[in-house]
């Protein structure tokens, strides 16, 4: 199976693709929408299409621009295996507030304001044609509290969906990458937050028929799968913060804040 696709838009006509990625992350072949399910498959993604030069494809935008459905409390902490809460904790995240991996997320004037803020990098599962989870990708799920809102929860869309406040990686992964995953999340490159899949209080199938017991997603939709526990007190961005998340020892996600 191809280990990783990266959504492309062509410069030009503005038409989106799929570059498959090699070994060293350079594009090695391109394929419509429609290829998406075959690739989740295993299968071959390619259906015969001339897309043009790979060179007119570098272009490439967030994952989604759809709705970003995002779960909270989902892995035990450290010598606990008690859930926290029969049901799952649910926020969603605007979709003005995700950004592309590389920008950098404003928080000069909210820092100035006297907001705390600080990331969360997080699994994010990719809704498929198919209107089910067919990838996964890196998230930061940044997060603030803010004078004047001490008594709200820092889960409510006005602390969690701030414009650049979910930066997306553009690249999607097998949700092979979700069996046995391990998941750390680096602040200047200290070790904050980490998790395993045996860490993970619910299952995928649990989260996925909770949600669409009561809701729809959409093709192109994210569902963040919450954050690791943390391993230290919490640290907060300053202008210059360089947040990563590093899932299975491979796949990266770099944030900037400024």
């Amino acid at each position: 199976m191809i280990p990783a696709i990266r959504r492309v838009r062509h410069r030009e006509s503005g038409k989106f693709a799929w570059a498959a990625l090699d070994a060293d992350g350079n594009h090695a072949g391109l394929f419509n929408e429609g290829g998406l399910e075959r690739w989740a498959g295993g299968e071959d993604p390619s259906d015969g299409d001339a897309l043009g030069d790979p060179v007119d494809w570098l272009d490439h935008p967030v994952l989604t621009s759809g709705t970003v459905f995002a779960f909270a409390e989902t892995y035990y902490e450290e010598g606990s295996r008690e859930r926290r809460s029969k049901n799952p904790m649910l926020f969603i995240k605007p979709a003005s507030s995700v950004a592309p991996e590389e920008a950098v997320v404003p928080v000069g004037e909210l820092l100035a304001g006297g907001a705390r803020i600080w990331g969360e990098g997080e699994i994010g599962l990719y809704v498929g044609p198919s209107g089910r989870p067919i990838g996964l990708t890196l998230v930061n799920d940044v997060t603030m509290e803010m004078p004047g809102y001490e008594d709200q929860d820092h889960h409510l869309p006005f602390l969690k969906g701030q414009f650049g406040f979910c930066p997306c990686s553009s690249i999607l992964l097998p949700l092979s990458e979700w069996d046995d995953h391990r998941l750390a999340n680096h602040h200047d490159g200290e070790l904050i937050r980490q998790g395993r899949r045996t860490d993970f209080i619910y299952s995928v199938e649990e989260l996925w028929d909770w949600l669409t017991g009561w809701c729809a997603p959409s093709p192109g939709d994210l569902m963040l799968m919450g954050a690791p526990r943390r391993v230290r007190p919490r640290l907060y961005a300053e202008i210059g913060t360089t947040f990563t998340a590093v899932l299975n020892d491979r796949w990266r996600l770099e944030t900037v804040f400024g």
